[in-house]
């Protein structure tokens, strides 16, 4: 099964850099959130992280109530 991942024509490895080139910008996103704190997210301030807070409440209410 493995051989069959490493087998595949130009399109194929061209999708598989740009999803790795992906992976990589997430990573570096979440490796500078993680080192320089809430400054970098703008969550430093008061009001936007009140709305993120009331956003996430929301959201955890309102996927509370399906199902």
């Amino acid at each position: 099964m493995f051989e069959k991942a490493l087998s595949g024509g130009r399109r194929y490895w061209a999708w598989i850099v740009s999803l790795l080139v992906v992976i990589g910008v997430g990573a570096a996103c979440w490796s500078g959130s993680s080192t320089r704190g809430l400054t970098i997210t703008g969550l430093s301030r008061d009001v936007v992280w009140g709305f993120y807070i009331a956003q996430f409440t929301f959201l955890v209410g309102a996927g509370g109530g399906v199902g």
